[in-house]
């Protein structure tokens, strides 16, 4: 009887250990703009919305998006570091000490168990400024 007790417990584990590792497996985040380049001079435009799509396995309700950029700044927090429930986010290349983003901008998104802050799924894109111009390398 102990013997079957033992079986059963060790098949437990193992079936709860593999179905945590699948779903870890599972998840993942991918980044989509709302245009390919962005220049300053487009007076009508604030600059490059990102927004976050997540894989099946994450709720709405246990996650948040954590966002940094490597240069310009987030039109809503005016920082480089922005923190939210899933809303698509404003980049501008403009600082705060009113200098242009040059070179490239590394755009990393984090999203994170709500209660642990534990990293769930990660990824980045890259936004290069070339000749007055901005553009998203994916």
């Amino acid at each position: 009887m102990k013997k079957v007790k033992f079986i059963v417990s060790l098949l437990l584990i193992l079936i709860v250990t593999v179905g945590c590792k699948q779903s870890s497996e599972n998840r993942s985040v991918s980044i989509t703009t709302d245009r390919e380049t962005y220049a300053t001079i487009m007076s009508s435009v604030q600059g490059i919305t990102l927004s976050a799509v997540i894989s099946n396995g994450m709720s709405e309700k246990e996650i948040v998006y954590e966002w940094i950029a490597s240069d310009g700044i987030f039109i809503k927090t005016m920082s480089d570091h922005i923190t939210n429930n899933g809303n698509s986010v404003l980049w501008n290349p403009i600082n705060l000490d009113s200098t242009l983003a040059t070179g490239t901008t590394t755009i990393t998104l984090d999203v994170r168990d709500r209660k642990t802050n534990n990293i769930l799924a990660k990824n980045s894109l890259k936004i290069e400024f070339d000749n007055q111009m901005y553009r998203v390398i994916k």
